[in-house]
């Protein structure tokens, strides 16, 4: 088991496969679930965008609000790669525009689910 232990501390690794999704994985060795993971990632942010969604920003105190945006921070730096690019304004009166945005927030679950994975797999902790 130790082999497949990684040296970096599991929390660089949670960091690293925050920001980038699937990075975590892939410095342990693991390129299947790195591919996975950024797939997916990468599928959902993209059809959340391609259908007018929004990704979340901080303008009111709303739970939902806050919500939409900590499922967008997800996404790590593909967050602040739509941002400068002027992607995610997202189009209210779009009939997409609650599915696109919903898609980006579940990019963004998606990879923390998959850094915390990430985390445990490099503190040890055996996965099926």
């Amino acid at each position: 088991m130790e082999e497949t232990r990684s040296r970096l501390t599991p929390y660089l690794i949670f960091a690293s496969s925050w920001a980038v999704p699937g990075l975590g994985h892939l410095l342990q060795k693991k390129y299947l679930r790195a591919a996975v993971f950024l797939g997916g990632v990468l599928v959902l942010l993209g059809m959340g965008l391609a259908l007018q969604g929004q990704l979340g920003a901080l303008y009111d105190g709303q739970p939902a609000t806050v919500l939409k945006f900590l499922g967008s921070l997800g996404t790590g730096a593909l967050f602040a790669a739509a941002r400068a690019a002027g992607w995610g304004a997202g189009n209210p009166a779009a009939r997409t525009f609650d599915i696109g945005t919903a898609y980006i927030a579940a990019a963004g679950l998606m990879n923390y689910l998959a850094a915390f994975h990430a985390f445990e797999t490099a503190r040890g902790v055996r996965h099926v």
